[in-house]
């Protein structure tokens, strides 16, 4: 998808067949940032990194594993976030 007009468009779909069902999902009123039905925590996609702010690691540790079932990820962890990146 990297470098075609509509990759962002694409992206966006991918993340929303693929969080839903964890129970993530887009603000309405805030397009690009994301956020769990129960589970404190947010994050937006930038570019094609996750940027993450949280409450507690095991919050995010539910995040990880449903990203980790669609893309290959690295980590960095730091004060009270954490970046993403494939």
């Amino acid at each position: 998808m990297h470098g075609l007009p509509q990759a962002g468009i694409l992206a966006n779909k991918l993340l929303h067949e693929c969080l839903a069902k964890r129970g993530y999902f887009e603000l309405p009123h805030t397009p690009g940032l994301w956020t769990h039905v129960h589970h404190p925590v947010w994050f937006t996609l930038v570019v094609d990194d996750f940027e993450v702010k949280f409450v507690g690691k095991e919050h995010t540790q539910h995040l990880l594993d449903a990203l980790k079932g669609h893309y290959t990820i690295e980590t960095e962890w730091g004060w009270g976030r954490i970046v993403l990146w494939n």
